[in-house]
């Protein structure tokens, strides 16, 4: 830095005038009430890097009076020492950014009339040679906002905390969309997708008439609406404009019959079909096996789902393909190999003990349960879940099931599980032994080994619990970051860490069984990202922030990596992995 450091918020006096917003300055230092003082700061050079010579000149306008400047700039939230640009004039500063972060530098004005605001700007300044990532930031306003939720892509730069800025969320427009089938407007679900960012969908409803008031930002959408009267197709619109009504058909007929392993035909049976994302009607299997319903046609993927009817023991059936002929009949068989079990009388006992009242699940993944044909043939996949509660004895009642490899999922109370290994291959267990919840321990630490006290992981159920619909569970971090929980033996878990603090990135441990928790895991290195959220120039307090991945797909793709509220002055900070430095 050149010359003499000079002491923070040092105030220089300017004797001179300030020229107002006309461009007129006043004899006297008046400007009159219809005037406003309006300060800019602009920072040179524009992107810079560590280490890198900066300066800020301000810019007044609106105001007159003989003005005195204090400046104070902030480096990664500590004070540093900065020059005036011109000896006793004090328009402008300079200072040098040593180390990468967010520099905040304020100016006050004193002696104006009308009195002048605070002027502020934000600069990143980067690291070298850093690398970069692309993540989603999104926005879910409060309840009580009652806005659209809001989705951008960011760019997230290496080796350095940098700020987002002031994001302005879009309170969105109000309109009322109108869903009309063949004889008039009718009751629907519907969700927008906005053109450039699907993800951030907005939901709704119609009444009776088929109207539906929501709020809207402008812009293009493409809109699934899923109607709720007899006789009227699901249908997907793209390139959807405020103004547009929505109309429904009939769509196109599509038949077809279910039969089961022993090729007799299958009552009661529930079938669906998803053309290219968007459903079908739904249908019920007549006496005869047969179903007819009604879709938006043509598509090119193609998914049959058929969910059986309960008692009988089968798994869910489904099959996807790009070669279906619709305008034939389709076939959907069971196949034969599907042989059935029945677990009525088995015992379920904790500790040897039996346990009457209890709710079993039973639960597998099948490769290959049938075939479904419309031209071509697919084989179809299975799920099986079957659930049934244990008597006064302990003993099931009767249960049928697939034969073969699959899992039992004992619930004794809320969030009290046991995974129990079950197999029908060699003939139906007299008994199911649930065993006891065993203590896991693992820990949360930094990426150096520090302890991360008030870290968060949230067990995510997969295998076995997910089938059963388990909740995910989120545990906090101790002292000496310490996680301890009883999870059941035979259970498999998503671990994904987060550090509330901004202390490390968040984590995400795959797929593993609780026996392969480690006993610590090390966070990656972070880089905070904070912000602001306005909306009409207002703060946007209790908002849902969020950063999620990019380029991901499937579930993953909305899960949250890491996410805050905004505070009192729609303020926000949240720490993301490092994409480091070359």
């Amino acid at each position: 830095m050149r010359g003499a450091l000079l002491a923070v918020g040092l105030a220089v006096a300017h004797a001179g005038c300030a020229a107002n917003a006309d461009g007129f300055t006043g004899p006297d230092g008046g400007s009159g009430s219809d005037h406003r003082c309006a300060i800019s700061l602009t920072a040179t050079p524009m992107e810079p890097v560590a280490v890198v010579h900066l300066q800020v000149t301000s810019q007044i306008a609106g105001t007159f009076g003989v003005l005195s400047y204090t400046w104070r700039v902030l480096a990664n939230g500590a004070p540093i020492a900065f020059l005036p640009v011109h000896q006793n004039d004090s328009t402008a500063i300079e200072f040098t950014a040593t180390t990468p972060g967010v520099y905040a530098v304020t100016l006050d004005i004193d002696g104006s009339d009308p009195p002048c605001p605070q002027g502020s700007a934000t600069i990143n300044v980067g690291a070298p040679g850093a690398l970069t990532e692309f993540l989603r930031l999104r926005v879910v306003p409060s309840i009580a906002d009652g806005g659209p939720p809001f989705e951008k892509v960011i760019q997230v730069k290496g080796g350095a905390t940098a700020d987002l800025g002031t994001q302005q969320i879009d309170h969105g427009a109000p309109v009322t969309a109108q869903v009309d089938g063949p004889g008039g407007g009718i009751a629907a679900y519907l969700r927008f997708s906005p053109g450039g960012t699907p993800d951030a969908f907005v939901e709704g409803f119609s009444n009776m008439s088929g109207a539906a008031p929501l709020r809207l930002p402008i812009g293009p959408y493409a809109v699934l609406v899923v109607p709720s009267a007899p006789g009227v197709a699901p249908r997907g619109f793209t390139g959807w404009l405020f103004g547009q009504t929505l109309t429904l058909d009939a769509g196109s007929p599509i038949t077809g019959t279910v039969r089961d392993p022993s090729n007799a035909p299958l009552a009661g049976a529930i079938v669906r079909l998803v053309l290219d994302g968007v459903p079908s009607t739904l249908a019920t299997t007549a006496a005869d096996g047969s179903f007819a319903l009604r879709a938006a046609t043509p598509a090119v993927n193609v998914t049959v789902d058929v969910l059986p009817p309960v008692g009988s023991g089968l798994p869910r059936l489904s099959a996807t393909s790009q070669t279906f002929d619709l305008g034939v009949p389709l076939q959907v068989r069971y196949a034969a190999n599907v042989v059935l079990s029945d677990l009525g009388g088995t015992m379920v006992r904790q500790l040897g003990a039996p346990v009457a009242g209890v709710r079993v699940t039973v639960v597998g993944a099948l490769a290959t349960v049938g075939m479904v044909t419309a031209g071509r043939s697919t084989v179809a996949t299975g799920e099986v879940r079957i659930v049934a509660t244990t008597g006064a004895t302990g003993a099931l009642p009767p249960t049928r099931v697939p034969t073969g490899p699959l899992a039992a999922v004992v619930e004794f109370s809320p969030g009290k599980r046991a995974v129990v290994a079950l197999d029908t291959s060699a003939g139906v267990p007299a008994t199911l032994d649930a065993p006891p919840l065993v203590l896991i321990t693992t820990a949360a630490l930094d990426n150096h080994g520090g302890a991360l006290a008030g870290a968060t992981v949230d067990l995510v159920p997969t295998g076995a619990l997910a089938l059963a619909s388990a909740p995910t569970v989120r545990l906090p971090a101790m002292t000496a970051g310490a996680i301890a929980a009883e999870l059941p033996v035979g259970g498999r878990y998503e671990l994904r860490f987060q550090d509330p603090v901004g202390r490390a990135a968040p984590l995400v441990v795959a797929d593993r069984a609780i026996t392969a928790i480690a006993q610590s895991y090390r966070l990656p290195p972070a880089v905070v990202l904070q912000g602001a959220l306005q909306r009409d120039s207002m703060a946007m307090p209790g908002a849902a922030v969020q950063i999620l991945c990019y380029s991901c797909t499937g579930i993953a793709r909305g899960k949250p990596l890491v996410e805050t509220v905004s505070d009192a002055a729609g303020r926000f900070a949240l720490a993301v992995q490092d994409p480091g430095t070359r």
